[in-house]
């Protein structure tokens, strides 16, 4: 059987700490306490894991972003529609697990 385990993304991102508005891997982007014990649990226990962004949908953790806001939680920040995560399930083959968690608070998990 093999494990995705799918992270949310978090409010604090490594670009609160500084002036530098470069682009990093998502893994690096979010420097929040809860993101970084769902991402030991996510690596300790899942064969692949993956980043639920409200901006960008499903990220690769090399993927890499530049600083944004957005959130599930807020409509008026624009979050990534639920059609384009669909879209992005198929893209991403991600129907290849057999067994997927999905971590976080109520809305990334509806989504």
């Amino acid at each position: 059987m093999t494990t995705l385990i799918v992270i949310p993304c978090g409010k604090a991102k490594t670009w609160d700490r500084g002036p530098r508005r470069v682009s990093v891997p998502a893994r690096l982007a979010y420097s929040g306490s809860p993101f970084q014990v769902n991402r030991r649990y996510a690596e300790k226990f899942g064969d692949s894991w993956m980043i639920l962004s409200a901006r960008h949908g499903f990220l690769d953790p090399q993927d890499r972003i530049i600083p944004y806001e957005a959130s599930f939680k807020l409509p008026e920040t624009d979050p990534i529609s639920f059609s384009a995560l669909q879209k992005q399930v198929q893209e991403k083959h991600l129907g290849r697990f057999s067994r997927i968690i999905g971590l976080g608070g109520v809305e990334y998990r509806e989504a």
